[in-house]
């Protein structure tokens, strides 16, 4: 029996449960999570999930999932495996740190784009200082840069980002 890969996106109020409920739809019809990402976001929650699951039972199962309750679900089916694309890439760990405001992580997508490197994880938030209370922006993302790309040129391209926004820049190689 085939299965199909699917992309599984649910978003909806943080709540006690929501996890198992979503999951336990899927079990239901016999799918199996291979990758998942979950976070809380404020007072939403939203998990992305790569499952498989047996061809035949697809319909059925996204009329089950469109009937949960408070949460949007959505769904798309997946090819193969891309990752390969990048396998010949170096892996670095990107920070970006200072005072938030709009447009950093923009000015640093844009920049990351136009050197051809691919963001393969991002995370961002906002903590505020102890003294001031000010609000302080901190990104971390996982890049996968180009073979043939040189590591300064990147790293002065991300400097200058740095310094349009006014916030700090690490970049490191991964292990």
């Amino acid at each position: 029996m085939n299965n199909a890969k699917l992309l599984v996106t649910a978003v909806g109020p943080d709540r006690v449960g929501f996890v198992d409920e979503i999951t336990g739809v899927l079990v239901a019809h016999g799918a199996n999570v291979d990758e998942s990402r979950m976070a809380r976001l404020t007072g939403e929650f939203a998990a992305l999930l790569l499952i498989q699951v047996p061809e035949n039972k697809v319909d059925q199962l996204t009329r089950d999932l469109d009937k949960l309750r408070r949460m949007e679900v959505w769904m798309r089916r997946v090819s193969a495996d891309q990752s390969s694309l990048f396998q010949d890439y170096r892996l670095y760990t990107l920070a970006v740190n200072g005072a938030d405001h709009e447009g950093i992580i923009k000015t640093m997508a844009h920049t990351l784009n136009q050197l051809g490197i691919n963001i393969a994880e991002l995370e961002s938030d906002v903590v505020y200082a102890p003294e001031t209370g000010s609000p302080l922006f901190n990104m971390r993302a996982i890049l996968q840069v180009p073979p043939d790309l040189k590591i300064e040129a990147v790293e002065e391209s991300l400097r200058g980002a740095g310094e349009e926004m006014c916030v700090s820049v690490q970049l490191e190689r991964a292990n």
